[in-house]
């Protein structure tokens, strides 16, 4: 399904990648998966289970373009537990999430895009506040479009500031 970013598979020393922009990820397993969604009390979206399988979690931050993205970290399952118990270091003390939508995707400081895994299009993929946004906050309707445009421009969903 993500055969598009296979080549961008590499498991680097975390040591050396941090404060780089290089593209990596790590494996995530089916334990950690299942851990996950035991954290959250639902099934993870099955395209970004998919992506687990494939890829795993890690970073995209230079696409194809030249572009370079400062963070666009994908969470592991890890960090998909911290966020749900909030003890995570994504999250501020203030953090405000909308009810039934999963952070998976870190664009800043305490600035996620979510998946909604109860909703009619649990691989959409959205703004943290997408009720309060145009379209509901929708970016993209599935995750495979999404990372297709990512792996191009990690910074194609942020439009320019006017």
């Amino acid at each position: 399904m993500y055969e598009f970013m296979h080549h961008l598979k590499r498991s680097p020393n975390p040591g050396k990648v941090i404060g780089l922009h290089e593209n990596f990820f790590f494996a995530a397993n089916l334990s950690e998966i299942k851990h996950a969604e035991e954290a959250w009390g639902f099934s993870l979206p099955s395209q970004l289970i998919t992506f687990y399988y494939e890829l795993g979690w890690g970073q995209l931050q230079t696409g194809e373009n030249g572009c370079v993205s400062d963070f666009n970290c994908i969470a592991s399952p890890e960090e998909l537990i911290s966020i749900a118990k909030r003890d995570s270091d994504w999250l501020m003390p203030y953090s405000q999430l909308e009810p039934d939508t999963l952070p998976f995707f870190q664009v800043g400081v305490d600035l996620f895009l979510c998946l909604r895994p109860k909703s009619d299009t649990p691989n959409a993929v959205y703004w943290m506040w997408g009720g309060e946004m145009p379209n509901n906050g929708k970016i993209c309707d599935s995750l495979i479009d999404f990372f297709r445009r990512l792996v191009v421009d990690p910074k194609w969903f942020n439009p320019p500031k006017p």
